[in-house]
């Protein structure tokens, strides 16, 4: 920056493909009225700022936008060994995370979440952030909640995206973190009757497995207790 001329570096989050840098350099220039963006900067804009967006942002931002994209999801370096979230904050965690994920709100939907400390996390975490940004589009309304569970370490919240397919719907994980409760995102889970989709989840739970098994082995039940009684209620099935 200087006295007529300016710059910002921002990462353009894709939903397609979030977990590249997509950096952008937004140009601003000094008139009467104050400063001003300029879609298409004069030469001399450009050129004053060159040497700052070339060899101090572009190589910085390489290895430091994700951290600070992610500022604001704990980075757990082993999972709780007891303390599930309660169910009513579970539910006001997915609710609020919902409406972010509704609005195209990323820094928010990401104060939601936590992280494993594996070397894919971050990459799974922000391709997962996605696929929610893509499929919250698809839907005509928010999804909503239709049954939360409990044990162990895990509180598990259901939700129905559709409303004429109680069998479809992303299954999500809320784990205890000392920043209160969050979303396991990049354990993804969703019921449904797809064999890809199942092939996915079994992916997903062997991923968790690697990490800790006794907390795997009970997501694992808990999610198959929500995926028997999806089954029952296609079928018009009543448990006793």
């Amino acid at each position: 920056m200087d006295a007529s001329h300016a710059a910002a570096a921002c990462q353009f989050f894709s939903a397609r493909n979030p977990d590249q840098l997509d950096l952008r350099m937004l140009y601003f220039e000094k008139k009467a009225d104050g400063w001003l963006w300029a879609p298409e900067p004069l030469p001399e804009t450009e050129k004053s700022l060159r040497e700052w967006s070339d060899s101090v942002q572009a190589k910085r931002w390489q290895d430091e936008w994700q951290p600070l994209l992610l500022a604001e999801c704990p980075e757990l370096e082993s999972l709780p060994e007891s303390g599930a979230p309660a169910e009513e904050d579970a539910r006001k965690l997915i609710d609020s995370w919902l409406r972010a994920i509704r609005a195209g709100d990323v820094m928010a939907a990401l104060r939601h979440t936590a992280r494993l400390h594996t070397p894919e996390s971050t990459a799974t975490l922000l391709r997962n952030l996605g696929y929610e940004m893509t499929g919250a589009r698809r839907h005509r309304q928010i999804p909503t909640v239709t049954g939360i569970r409990r044990s162990g370490i895990w509180t598990t919240v259901a939700t129905q995206a559709d409303p004429d397919n109680t069998a479809l719907g992303p299954f999500y994980p809320v784990i205890a973190t000392p920043a209160g409760p969050r979303i396991l995102l990049e354990i993804d889970l969703v019921a449904s009757p797809n064999r890809s989709r199942d092939f996915l989840n079994k992916t997903t739970l062997e991923r968790l497995r690697k990490v800790n098994v006794p907390a795997a082995d009970a997501l694992q039940k808990l999610f198959a207790e929500h995926q028997n009684q999806n089954t029952e209620a296609g079928r018009g099935v009543t448990s006793p």
